[in-house]
């Protein structure tokens, strides 16, 4: 890729990473990076990497209530590799 086709890449990521479209899980940096990465390599980033702010986007997937689990139990558990 040559230098304009980088900034072609870049101008349109900007559009799509906007700061008002940040949120803290789910459409941040991790997502950025994600994106810049799938745009260069066939490779990617190791799926465990973003995977608290994606789950965390769908809330149903992430509590920290509950009986017969301390907090520190279900976020031990909720990182544990898939």
């Amino acid at each position: 890729m040559n230098v304009a086709g980088f900034a072609n890449l870049l101008t349109e990521s900007f559009q799509d990473f906007q700061g008002d479209d940040y949120e803290l899980v789910g459409h941040n940096c991790c997502s950025f990076a994600r994106a810049m990465v799938d745009n260069f390599s066939t490779i990617g980033i190791p799926y465990w990497v973003d995977r608290l702010a994606r789950q965390h986007r769908n809330p149903t997937n992430f509590t920290l209530t509950g009986p017969g689990s301390s907090f520190s139990e279900k976020f031990l558990a909720f990182l544990a590799f898939e």
